[in-house]
């Protein structure tokens, strides 16, 4: 009777890699959770992983990748979910598996918590400069849970921090009017929502897919009379049918966004409408404004603060900023060094040292050239005990108290950056789409509304989204529209880096090439006029222009990766077989940047920069797999047939 448990024990021991093995109840579903974790040596983060109402939590799933000059200076990761310690693992890459239970959520979520450990004595010397460098990073996170999710009972509570996918669902022969209001209706639930929470625009009757915890549907019902709501469970998913005429469904659509939701409280209502604020152009917020409001940094070692900055919150696009720093630092004795370092997306642009007078006052300037729709500034404190020693008892160490009120980010505005950078702050607000002549307005409305998602989570605001005339963008002032699908004379006068055909010119290096293959591009432009234009166009042939596998791919790459992804250039091309692929044609305002190398995180991990796909790569990493799982299967089996022979050996002896 003892040997299967001789041999159970030696499975559980070669699958238990990470965390504690927890068997799957049946009736189990698994929710992916938006957001990762990424820790620094010694540092905690958090991220609230959302529990839907009436569920059980069991079990999270993730995988833990490491980043080190030398990880063998890394000793751990240790993960807590309520407070209470869930995982402790070795700094090494692999699958992370724990249990979770319902006593560890607290008002809807589970605190998660993750904390990067070096060895001890890690340090070279014992010197601060030689602190153990590495990153943790807990992604592809999932939440299993048991039970049925607990059904919405008014519009107040109908999305909430737990939805995990959101599809707005308008008949296919819709209106353009309806169309608009349902890209609105994409914006504005987009913008309650993190990347990673999906939102599709989906035929209403079409099929729906088993559903899901978090699962969202809204219907948008063109009708006369007032607005009128009501809250159903269709297919298993809870569905919120909202229907009026399609010019105050915008309105509706606005109302899902207001802080106000919650006097909403019935699942019927009528004349649920609100109007979406005024964009007012700013050209001064403090740290609190963007969301920074205590700034305490304090050690020895390397401390951040990081502060986001979002051209969209400033109005419109922006040609420069200032960045005003404003604090208090502790004395310097003479036996410690200490400075305070300023970087703006990455460019180190300025440093001081901190001695003498305790005030903290520093001024930068930031060119157009390093500007991108959403720019990170990061403070640094840098400083070092008496004798570099890291070990030893030293005095208190230095700290840094910034004026979070009185520090400020002052803009220059003016037309900014060009290329896909511009965007979503071009919009200053309102989001103009054209539906060009190329593809049914319904069908491209729905790769649309994967764009204005992307765009709408680099908002700081939501967009007000209406459907618009060609000849009405290039005929207005200046302003941003987003074109999708024009027919090649449509984009004549749109100014295209590449124009649509089988001959290919592009860049300022005159490339050209004359090839029959279909692709689709997503272009950053401008008018003659002025205006600035983001088009999606399809090619298949001179007399079709239509969507199809390669505007699919490049809409499905935009929306996993985000806009941001797109930063650097102003085309993003895509082929049947192909990673849609970014190029700078070299009028964006800086120069083109040189391709990548093959090695390049980015071509694994979203658009590339100017290097086609090679299919090798998969063919290659497939093959190491099946040979990677076929000697763990082999060992498996291997230590099986060791176990059944020692047994058999027994068995006789005892005979």
């Amino acid at each position: 009777m003892g040997h299967p448990r001789l041999a159970a024990a030696a499975v559980v021991a070669l699958l238990t890699v990470t965390g504690a093995v927890v068997t799957a109840p049946a009736a189990a579903d698994t929710t992916p959770v938006p957001g990762t974790l990424s820790s620094g040596v010694g540092a905690t983060v958090a991220l609230d992983v959302p529990v839907p109402a009436g569920l059980e939590p069991t079990r999270i799933d993730a995988q833990l990748s490491i980043e080190s000059p030398d990880a063998r200076d890394l000793a751990e990761v240790r993960i807590t979910a309520g407070g209470r310690v869930a995982a402790t693992v070795p700094a090494r890459p692999g699958p992370v598996s724990f249990r979770v239970r319902r006593a560890d959520v607290d008002n809807g979520v589970i605190a998660l918590e993750m904390t990067l450990l070096a060895e001890e004595g890690a340090t070279q010397d014992g010197r601060c400069g030689d602190f153990p460098q590495g990153l943790a990073t807990l992604e592809e996170i999932e939440l299993e849970t048991e039970g049925r999710e607990k059904a919405p009972d008014t519009i107040a509570d109908f999305l909430p921090s737990t939805v995990r996918e959101v599809a707005v669902a308008v008949d296919p022969l819709a209106s353009e009017d309806l169309l608009g209001a349902a890209l609105s209706t994409i914006a504005a639930v987009s913008s309650r929502y993190p990347a990673g929470v999906e939102v599709t625009l989906v035929p209403d009757g079409g099929p729906v897919r088993r559903p899901a915890p978090g699962d969202r549907r809204i219907r948008l019902v063109e009708g006369s009379g007032a607005v009128a709501t009501e809250i159903s469970r269709s297919g298993g998913v809870p569905t919120l049918t909202i229907s009026g005429p399609a010019e105050d469904l915008s309105s509706a659509a606005a109302a899902l966004t207001s802080p106000a939701l919650g006097l909403a409280d019935g699942a019927e209502t009528t004349g649920l409408g609100a109007t979406a604020p005024a964009r007012a152009v700013v050209d001064t917020l403090s740290f609190t404004d963007l969301g920074a409001p205590f700034a305490h940094l304090a050690g020895y070692g390397r401390v951040e603060q990081f502060v986001r900055v979002q051209q969209d919150a400033f109005g419109g696009p922006l040609d420069g900023l200032h960045v005003s720093v404003r604090g208090t630092h502790s004395a310097v004795p003479d036996d410690v060094e200490a400075r305070f370092d300023t970087y703006v997306n990455g460019t180190l642009l300025d440093s001081v040292a901190l001695d003498g007078s305790d005030d903290l006052s520093i001024d930068v300037e930031v060119p157009t050239s390093l500007l991108r729709a959403d720019n990170s500034v990061v403070l640094v404190l840098e400083s070092t005990p008496p004798n570099g020693g890291c070990d030893a008892v030293n005095p208190a160490p230095v700290e840094v108290h910034l004026d979070s009120a009185a520090s400020s980010v002052t803009a220059t505005h003016g037309d900014g950056p060009g290329g896909f950078v511009a965007y979503p702050q071009a919009f200053s607000g309102h989001l103009p789409v054209v539906l060009g002549g190329a593809a049914d307005h319904f069908e491209a409305a729905q790769d649309g509304a994967a764009l204005v998602a992307a765009l709408q989570r680099e908002a700081t605001r939501p967009l007000t989204v209406g459907i618009e005339t060609l000849d009405a963008v290039l005929e207005d002032e200046p302003g941003a529209a987003l074109v999708l699908y024009p027919t090649a004379d449509e984009t004549d006068d749109l100014g295209l880096p590449l124009d649509l055909g089988a001959e290919r010119e592009f860049g300022t290096d005159a490339f050209t090439v004359d090839v029959s293959s279909s692709y689709a591009a997503l272009q950053a432009s401008r008018t003659d006029a002025g205006a600035r234009v983001l088009t999606l166009a399809s090619w298949n042939d001179a007399s079709d222009q239509s969507p199809g596998a390669s505007s699919a791919r490049l809409v499905r790459s935009v929306a996993k990766d985000g806009w941001t992804a797109l930063s650097g250039g102003d085309v993003l091309v895509a082929t049947p077989r192909s990673t849609p692929t970014s190029y700078n044609s070299g009028v964006v305002g800086y120069p083109p940047e040189p391709p990548a190398s093959a090695t390049d995180e980015g071509d694994a991990a979203g658009p590339g920069t100017g290097v086609p796909d090679d299919s090798d790569d998969e063919d290659t990493t497939l093959t190491r797999q099946l040979v990677g799982g076929g000697i763990g299967l082999a060992f498996i089996i291997g230590l099986f047939l060791m176990i059944a022979k020692v047994a058999s050996n027994r068995r006789r002896d005892a005979a």
